[in-house]
């Protein structure tokens, strides 16, 4: 009886993560032909803000523990870029079905190129914003209405502004979008090995 209810629930998980894996795709497969990518790091705003949030272990045990917290941003935001990238690459394949399936259908290679590499740049630059708001004065701050909404205000208005430039480096050229990508990456990566303690606990805990 015992097995049966563990192969149960095994093969229970498996089917509901198979499903939401295949929704994921045409979620994705959607956003990438109406170009709509770009809201992802708006849609998913926890996932990208609040990191230190949904660990295992609490803000409290991280900073008595005096844990380095650069590597839970480093190991959060690879996942997240990994999960975006495996969605849109489960989306693309979606499309490429519809294409050859439908002759009503079609889509643009290069299109979706300039799609994904701009999402790229603004999802990178996303996730070094929201580290940075995350491990902030404002998370930290002993006013609880700036504490609970300004990193969100915060963060809506310089990843509006991170979507701007990628938007705009995509209307020049894949070329400024490729220099993009590369400058947002070296700065995440720089940016990421700074957070070395949760700042200013002191306020936030009293």
């Amino acid at each position: 009886m015992f097995k049966f209810t563990v192969k149960y629930h095994i093969r229970t998980g498996q089917m509901y993560m198979l499903l939401s894996f295949c929704m994921m795709g045409i979620m994705m497969g959607m956003l990438t032909r109406m170009n709509l990518l770009l809201i992802i790091p708006f849609f998913l705003q926890k996932t990208y803000l609040n990191v230190l949030e949904q660990g295992v272990a609490g803000v409290n045990l991280l900073r008595i523990t005096n844990c380095n917290i650069g590597q839970i941003y480093r190991s959060s935001n690879l996942s997240a870029m990994l999960w975006n990238a495996v969605g849109i690459a489960v989306g693309v394949m979606f499309l490429i079905i519809l294409d050859v399936t439908s002759s009503k259908f079609e889509i643009e290679p290069m299109d979706i190129a300039m799609q994904v590499a701009t999402f790229t740049a603004q999802s990178i630059m996303c996730l070094t914003i929201g580290n940075t708001i995350d491990n902030s004065d404002l998370r930290t701050s002993r006013w609880w209405i700036i504490r609970n909404y300004m990193p969100q205000v915060a963060y809506t208005m310089f990843a509006a502004m991170a979507t701007s430039l990628a938007s705009i480096c995509a209307l020049i050229s894949i070329y400024a979008i490729a220099a993009l990508c590369a400058v947002a990456l070296v700065v995440w990566l720089l940016t990421v090995r700074q957070h070395v303690r949760i700042n200013h606990f002191e306020t936030f805990i009293i």
